[in-house]
């Protein structure tokens, strides 16, 4: 056995499964673990500020040690551009295949014009020195827009391998747009741009997007009539986002885009949108697998045109669609085979048992469910356990949210959510081997208020052994009621900490964001853009082109205390023999 767990094999696929702790406990069991798992430290490192007197600033690994791990690192994340890493470090890291333009916690305290100058000369010729470089991101900020140079655009443009990019809230001068378009033109495949804003132009006639596949354009400023060019510019495109406060231009799109994008499959427009509008963008189609339309008008008439795709429909979002009605969703879940996500606001218990659902391969569900409560309580708890049944048979389920955004169903007053616990069925969702992530919003609350948490939770950890995170409101102020505690003391933050189950506090979560953002809330952080809910756990694109699967991209990062404590004695390990 210990000639075994000395294979870099075998060391190589325990190591994908651990964390940094587990990695650097490992690291000193043996000399050969250290020198298998020790590169896993360095997969992503992140380069922050260092600031003189401030004991919130994270040490600095020393050059000798960088120096000696670059070769390992594959994910860079640039919070600071370090003057003294750029020649010693970033050039040296070879393997080198994503670089991230991260948004830096500490803007006021260091950035400055030099800065900025340095900052984009530094990326270009970090950029240059990497020819295995597949992804580059600039991330979203709320304090800073870049503006990034004529240096840096033909920088990338010697990046043939170069697929992904992500870019957010730049100002491209005039005189690099079509430049920029242009390098963009060559080899990228997946391309986001949000926030980001195109000083006049005018559209090359000869200028085609030839390898693009996946589009995001998020609120750019840029004529939408442009925009349209350019994705009708796109011959190969499979999924495009569009999300513009603008117009949405109707019949142009459906004349144009189905017949220059005959491969486009994948369609997530967020405009507002009247229910006639989506019916015609339905209708232009021959054949549409994911689909979102939040916040959109969707009715009727849009649900009548849906229907036609209903043999190839994977992914559907209608959350935040008033017209949309639980005898929708129960419908697409009854009669679309190869759906692999659904969200929605409202899906009621009496449409939900009323045909079986057809979906076997039923990935995610974030739907809010209600049950009728009228009636004596074992008739009730009757109705919740023929839900928990439905739920039951889509045993390929990873990710399950039972309560919408909104908290309480709109039912009225005669309606509940789901109850959350053992003897309303939940024992019977045993057969979700494969669930990662489980939200019940505020039906923990109301289990909360019912002492039933705890049980529930404890049945949870028991049975979902793949289950990474739990969303639930802990805030039971609303039934005046204690947080449900065990007779030893237990919570059921406790629970979930003891088996390593994240925890998200939703009720928490929302105050947050409402007071950072207050009204900007709905354009950064609702379901559609994808931070809090299944993009957040990587689930939305379920079938993803495995192009684009990040096996080096780990969340872990150890750019601090733990880099120079893999260094310690030597004398510490326990000998080899």
């Amino acid at each position: 056995m210990e000639q075994a767990l000395d294979l870099p094999e075998i060391l190589a696929g325990i190591g994908q499964y651990l964390t940094a702790k587990d990695i650097l406990s490992c690291m000193r069991v043996r000399k050969s673990w250290k020198v298998e798992f020790g590169p896993l430290l360095w997969r992503t490192f992140t380069s922050r500020p260092y600031i003189k007197n401030d004991p919130a600033s994270p040490p600095q690994p020393s050059l000798a040690l960088l120096r000696e791990n670059a070769p390992n690192v594959r994910r860079l994340v640039i919070e600071y551009m370090n003057p003294a890493y750029q020649a010693s470090f970033f050039c040296q890291c070879r393997q080198l295949e994503e670089i991230v333009l991260a948004n830096p916690r500490h803007v006021g305290n260091y950035r400055y014009e030099s800065h900025e100058v340095f900052l984009w000369s530094s990326l270009a010729a970090a950029i240059k020195d990497h020819p295995r470089l597949r992804k580059f991101v600039i991330e979203p900020s709320l304090e800073i827009e870049y503006a990034p140079t004529s240096r840096f655009i033909s920088a990338l443009n010697t990046c043939s391998k170069l697929i992904v990019l992500e870019t957010a809230e730049c100002v491209f001068d005039c005189n690099l747009v079509v430049p920029y378009l242009q390098t963009i033109s060559n080899n990228i495949r997946r391309f986001l741009t949000q926030q980001d804003i195109y000083e006049p132009f005018k559209f090359p006639d000869d200028l085609v997007f030839q390898e693009m596949r996946y589009l995001d354009l998020r609120d750019i400023v840029m004529p939408v009539s442009q925009q349209l060019t350019w994705i009708s510019r796109c011959p190969n495109l499979i999924s495009l986002y569009w999300r513009s406060q603008d117009e949405f231009p109707g019949e142009e799109f459906c004349q144009k885009i189905p017949q220059a994008c005959r491969n486009l499959t994948s369609l997530h427009l967020l405009f507002n949108l009247e229910d006639e509008e989506i019916a015609s963008v339905l209708k232009a189609f021959p054949r549409l697998e994911k689909l979102s339309f939040t916040h959109t008008d969707f009715d009727t008439e849009a649900f009548a045109a849906l229907k036609r795709h209903f043999p190839t429909l994977k992914d559907i979002n209608l959350q935040y669609c008033g017209g949309v009605e639980s005898h929708m969703v129960q419908e697409i879940l009854a009669s679309c085979s190869n759906l692999q996500s659904i969200s929605a606001d409202e899906l009621g218990q009496e449409d939900m048992v009323k045909q079986p659902w057809v979906c076997r391969n039923l990935q995610m569900i974030d739907v809010g469910i209600c049950v009728d409560a009228r009636g004596g309580k074992t008739e009730t708890l009757e109705r919740h356990r023929q839900v928990y049944e439905r739920l039951a048979q889509m045993t390929e389920l990873q990710y399950l949210s039972i309560c919408n955004n909104d908290g309480m169903p709109d039912y009225g007053p005669s309606f509940s959510l789901l109850k959350l616990s053992m003897d309303a069925g939940l024992g019977r969702l045993d057969m979700l081997k494969k669930l990662k992530v489980f939200s019940c919003k505020q039906a923990l609350g109301e289990s909360l208020a019912d002492r039933q948490a705890i049980e529930a939770v404890q049945w949870m950890v028991d049975h979902w052994k793949r289950l990474e995170v739990v969303e639930g409101a802990l805030d039971s102020s609303m039934f005046d009621t204690t947080h449900d505690t065990t007779k030893d003391g237990e919570t059921v933050q406790g629970l979930l900490k003891a088996r390593g189950i994240k925890f998200l506090d939703f009720i928490a979560a929302m105050e947050q964001r409402d007071a950072i953002f207050g009204d900007a809330y709905d354009s950064y952080f609702d379901d559609d853009y994808g931070l809090f809910e299944g993009d957040m756990f990587g689930l939305t694109d379920l079938d993803e082109d495995e192009d684009f699967d990040d096996d080096y991209d780990y969340d872990q990062d150890y750019s601090g205390p733990e880099l120079e404590q893999a260094t310690d004695d030597e004398d510490e390990w326990i000998d080899e023999d």
